[in-house]
């Protein structure tokens, strides 16, 4: 029986790292509409989905938007643009393949 350092060796108080890994996980909910158990209420899963969800949809938009304008507008093609065209990509890049899996992991925990 392992015992924890704050732990006395009378057993009284010990500790076994077994039960504090089952009590440190953090409760679970189960939701009926998505059928699958969620880090959080099913309420706020939701408003955290539809909050994060615009975020992903503003920043591809806004990033999109930037791409375009400098390679369809002939002022903005100069080289600083296209320093920003890359930053602009790179940040587009980030807000379709990881804030996604963020997302599940904010609800769900898992990925």
């Amino acid at each position: 029986m392992a015992l924890t350092p704050n732990a006395t060796s009378e057993g009284a108080e010990a500790t076994t790292t077994s039960e504090m890994s089952e009590m440190s996980e953090p409760p679970r909910y189960y939701s009926t509409l998505l059928s699958t158990d969620l880090a959080m209420p099913q309420w706020e899963a939701l408003l955290t989905v539809s909050v994060l969800s615009t975020m992903i949809v503003t920043t591809v938009v806004g990033n999109v938007l930037v791409i375009v304008s400098v390679f369809t507008h002939a002022p903005l093609k100069i080289t600083p643009n296209y320093f920003i065209v890359s930053l602009a990509a790179a940040d587009l890049t980030v807000s379709i393949l990881v804030l996604p899996l963020n997302v599940l992991y904010q609800v769900q925990l898992v990925y």
